[in-house]
């Protein structure tokens, strides 16, 4: 088993993939948590996300270059930008409400640019003990509210959320075309065939599985029976840096839908 063979007899700080494509170096004690029965901290998910990114623009590249990306890789990629699992936190609180100016450099730093982008995926940390997903469906034009405890929306995510896309799309595309995107008026679909977690401690893993599919463009179809698998995937996609492992499965999901 990967994560076993990368863990044992290794000191908890110790790098095993040091300066990913994240910048992040994950640890022995980073890799420990995609064993059963943890849970996924800020490295883990925000070096999986970037993944997601870096893979996205390779997707735009073979666009670019005239190749059918659907066709080549066997799924329907949607062009996608991943915020960091902080974003949320830092673009609002509780106690001092909205500061969308704060994380504009962050946009920025992902690439996200609103008139070239169909999937927006931010992470939130709720108190600190459950990953949750929202999905901004630029494309189709809605909000998907991803709880794998399939709770529902209680936070108001949502609802800061839409007020920070009217903000960015105002300051990269301008008042007109921003206020031609109806933002106000866009629905929230929640838990939507979102499959549904039995366990107290694989949200982050249902997490990075759910942002993946809406990536890829394929069906949500896994289940609390393959989180072991799942974690492995993770683990293989993290210590090699690239999703080779996890855009496999997506070819054989996009292939047997089809």
């Amino acid at each position: 088993m990967l994560v076993v063979s990368l863990t044992a007899d290794q000191e908890g700080e110790e790098a095993v993939r040091p300066r990913n494509r994240a910048n992040i170096d994950l640890s022995v004690a980073d890799f420990g948590l995609l064993r059963a029965d943890n849970w996924l901290n800020d490295q883990t998910m925000n070096s999986f996300l970037q993944l997601i990114n870096d893979t996205d623009d390779e997707m735009r590249a073979l666009n670019d270059g005239g190749v059918d990306v659907a066709g080549s890789v066997g799924c329907s990629w949607r062009r996608t930008r991943c915020l960091n699992t902080c974003f949320f936190n830092r673009m609002y609180s509780p106690r001092m409400g909205s500061d969308f100016l704060s994380v504009r450099s962050w946009v920025r730093r992902v690439g996200l640019d609103s008139a070239a982008v169909d999937t927006i995926v931010v992470p939130i940390n709720l108190r600190r003990v459950h990953w949750v997903l929202v999905v901004i469906d630029v494309a189709n034009r809605n909000f998907k509210y991803c709880d794998s405890f399939l709770d529902g929306e209680k936070s108001n995510a949502v609802t800061h959320l839409r007020e920070w896309l009217k903000y960015e799309a105002r300051h990269q595309l301008g008042q007109e075309a921003a206020a031609s995107m109806a933002i106000d008026g866009r629905p929230v679909e929640e838990n939507e065939d979102l499959p549904g977690q039995s366990d107290g401690c694989s949200c982050g893993v249902f997490t990075l599985a759910a942002a993946e599919c809406f990536a890829a463009g394929v069906p949500l179809s896994y289940a609390q029976d393959d989180t072991e698998t799942l974690r492995q995937r993770i683990a293989i996609d993290l210590f090699v840096d690239d999703l080779v492992c996890s855009l496999l499965t997506c070819m054989l999901l996009f292939y047997h839908v089809h």
